[in-house]
């Protein structure tokens, strides 16, 4: 039930991810079913008891469970995912993304970049915990760690040719009001802004 029609990559975990558009926290006491399944998935996240819990870490270590690979030791933390898979140096859809948040420096985001702008500022990102949600999320690039750019382990990394002097690299189409079709057919408004409108990130 996911429309994959403006995915910029087709690689497995990417459509993975992509069928949980649309899982959203549970306001009040309750929790998110499918969120605490994230954590189920994640080694060392027993003492999680709710779906306010911070959760963009373990939402990666199940896409990546459930795809067959590898997760790092302490997936939960959004920057474990630094040491993991192997380095890129230029952004690309499907990779890996650990950003910064705030300026505390053990804090940070992490999420599986779905497109990047054509200018090359920003990253479109396929997270959780964005604005209490899995949606697609609008970051700077200035915001990445040093080593914050990670392709999946065992995995070959596709070759990213050079756009064309004065031409423009296609987006996926990512803007404010832009749909997809979520968890059982449902249709969620994707949420593009800038990072500082999100209050939780871990």
């Amino acid at each position: 039930n996911v429309s994959q029609d403006r995915m910029r990559s087709n690689a497995s975990w990417v459509k993975i991810a992509y069928g949980e558009l649309g899982v959203t926290e549970v306001p009040g006491p309750k929790s998110n079913p499918r969120i605490m399944e994230y954590f189920d998935a994640v080694p060392g996240s027993e003492w999680v008891k709710d779906d306010v819990t911070p959760h963009c870490g373990a939402f990666l270590g199940w896409v990546f469970t459930k795809d067959g690979r590898g997760i790092p030791k302490e997936a939960l933390r959004a920057q474990a995912w630094r040491a993991w898979g192997q380095p890129l140096k230029k952004p690309r859809p499907g990779a890996v993304a650990v950003i910064r948040r705030g300026t505390n420096p053990k804090h940070g985001h992490v999420f599986i970049i779905d497109d990047v702008s054509p200018d090359g500022k920003w990253l479109y990102g396929l997270g959780a915990n964005q604005s209490d949600t899995v949606c697609i999320q609008r970051y700077p690039v200035s915001a990445l760690f040093p080593d914050g750019l990670r392709w999946p382990p065992n995995a070959p990394v596709p070759w990213l040719p050079p756009a064309p002097r004065g031409t423009k690299t296609a987006t996926a189409g990512v803007a404010t009001g832009a749909v997809a079709v979520g968890v059982g057919g449902q249709v969620v408004t994707n949420v593009v802004g800038d990072a500082a409108a999100l209050p939780r990130l871990s």
